[in-house]
């Protein structure tokens, strides 16, 4: 999409035959305006190459270099070390960050408007745009690259670790120490998670002998402790390693024997922060998943080149320790 700077909200309403101040009040989603007419005006923004005011000022401004980091969970352990690693880098060519913490599993349209108000230049997000959003984040010509999670859409640019091998990995594990039955502790509203339980299902499905698996809710695990005693070898994969610590804190309170249950998580948080409680965990390369965040963020500001990248995973036990990070 070519965006020209001589493109007016009277070009747009022109076209549309409304007046200038319904625009204007579309393209900052008043609720005076109809869902309807803001669809319009939004995608007649688009059509034409629309560049808002403050979009223009930002980008004439040579010491402009400003990242918001968007993600959803401020004790989740992953964003706090790929959060640091992704700031550290882009420091030293010369930006700026700015965290921004949501509430909920969605990056919406408030959280665009936002980062337009604080003059980003570009968004790394944890978090899953809604349709609206990106519409907006279109819409202003921001570089949008999401970050662990693969979705179905042209303008950003994404990367992702091999989520079903990762599922997979976990499956293989929890086998090998000879579990037989199994339950996945499910995030609801992940595209990851979702891929991560195809990988550890279909693992289990293809081995020769038959396995009980059942996925459940991080939020109802509570109710479901209580059937635990009467499940004899059981595997429990984690969609992150803060899930696991939190079931083994269940566990503790509830007085389940731990010894007869395996646990893996997923990101291998005590690879990178002391202290964390060991535990087995699917991990990967931090540092060159952040060092591709930098070099995403510095090239998109320059000239648009899409990127889509799947990161490898592998298995980190209690004891590993990845040179890498």
């Amino acid at each position: 999409m070519s965006y020209k700077r001589n493109v007016s909200l009277k070009n747009i309403a022109y076209e549309l035959d409304v007046s200038i101040n319904t625009v204007s009040r579309a393209l900052r989603d008043c609720s005076d305006i109809s869902e309807k007419t803001k669809k319009k005006v939004r995608q007649k923004a688009l059509e034409l190459g629309y560049l808002p005011n403050k979009i223009i000022h930002s980008m004439n401004e040579e010491n402009s270099k400003l990242i918001a980091l968007v993600i959803n969970n401020m004790k989740n352990y992953y964003f706090t070390i790929m959060s640091e690693k992704i700031m550290y880098l882009l420091k030293k060519e010369g930006y700026s960050c700015v965290i921004i913490c949501l509430y909920g599993n969605s990056f919406t349209s408030e959280t665009v408007k936002e980062c337009i108000y604080q003059r980003v230049d570009g968004i790394v997000s944890f978090v899953e745009p809604t349709k609206e959003s990106l519409e907006f984040v279109k819409l202003n010509n921001i570089p949008f690259l999401m970050l662990g999670r693969k979705i179905d859409d042209d303008y950003c640019d994404m990367l992702y670790t091999d989520d079903e091998k990762g599922g997979e990995i976990a499956a293989k594990y929890l086998v090998e120490q000879n579990c037989t039955n199994f339950l996945y502790i499910n995030v609801g509203g992940s595209e990851c998670a979702n891929r991560r339980y195809q990988g550890f299902s279909n693992y289990l499905r293809n081995i020769k002998k038959t396995r009980k698996f059942k996925k459940i809710n991080i939020e109802d695990f509570d109710e479901y402790i209580s059937n635990l005693n009467e499940i004899n070898n059981l595997g429990i994969f984690c969609y992150n390693d803060e899930n696991a610590f939190n079931i083994l804190e269940l566990l503790d309170k509830s007085n389940i024997d731990k010894n007869k249950i395996k646990i893996i998580g997923y990101d291998a948080v005590s690879q990178n922060i002391n202290g964390t409680l060991k535990i087995p965990s699917v991990g990967f390369d931090y540092k060159c998943i952040a060092k591709t965040v930098s070099y995403c963020v510095t090239t998109n500001l320059t000239k648009r080149e899409k990127i889509s990248m799947c990161f490898d995973v592998k298995l980190f036990n209690k004891g590993d320790v990845d040179e890498n990070n």
